[in-house]
């Protein structure tokens, strides 16, 4: 019947927009389609604890590789500017993170870092009360709030909070593409097949995008 037929119009509707919008909030839709390779940290705290414990000197010399050794360094940077917040420490200890590579040579080997939060965060407020660093500069894309901060040794760090994601990197262009990214209705990453091949509960899984 013709009421019958609304229903399932509407039922459709409800369901189309419901796996729509929850697909643009997962960790892995803020990945942009171009990247070629993504790392995912189930705790990355406890991948460094195994990797110092590693008696296989292959592995040992994987993880010492340039790719690697950024990706610690930028890890690290980030956690002792929140060092003082329980829930970044929370997250780096049993969150997951994922670190993007177009593995451009304008990005030195530098990711785009996806931290994933148990609860939505308060980085304004965070980052107003810093004892790490007070020298930080916000800019507005896409009326999302990036923030630049700046450490000694010119070193900086661009950090971005969206609901219960931490978003950071050395560039912001690749923060401002992972939220245009985000804006997308659709997402190779998010959308990818043979995930479920690899052990989701492994500490430490590599994704490559042959195509990029």
């Amino acid at each position: 019947s013709l009421e019958l037929l609304l229903i399932a119009a509407v039922l459709t509707v409800i369901l189309v927009l419901y796996f729509s919008i929850s697909a643009k909030t997962g960790i892995w839709h803020t990945v942009p389609s171009h990247m070629a390779l993504v790392m995912e940290f189930n705790s990355i705290r406890k991948v460094e604890r195994i990797t110092e414990k590693m008696a296989d000197s292959g592995w040992k010399d994987l993880f010492q590789a340039d790719i690697f050794e950024k990706c610690r360094q930028d890890a690290a940077l980030l956690q002792t500017l929140f060092s003082e917040q329980s829930i970044i420490n929370d997250a780096f200890e049993k969150g997951r993170m994922l670190s993007a590579y177009s593995l451009n040579d304008a990005d030195s080997l530098h990711a785009l870092f996806v931290l994933e939060l148990e609860t939505s965060f308060d980085l304004n407020r965070a980052l107003q009360g810093n004892t790490r660093t007070q020298k930080y500069f916000p800019a507005t894309f896409h009326k999302h709030t990036l923030y630049t901060v700046w450490f000694p040794k010119e070193e900086r760090m661009v950090v971005c909070q969206i609901d219960n994601l931490l978003l950071f990197s050395r560039f912001s262009y690749l923060l401002e593409e992972a939220i245009t990214q985000m804006e997308k209705s659709s997402s190779w990453w998010a959308n990818r097949k043979y995930i479920n091949e690899l052990n989701p509960d492994a500490v430490l899984r590599l994704f490559l995008q042959p195509e990029a």
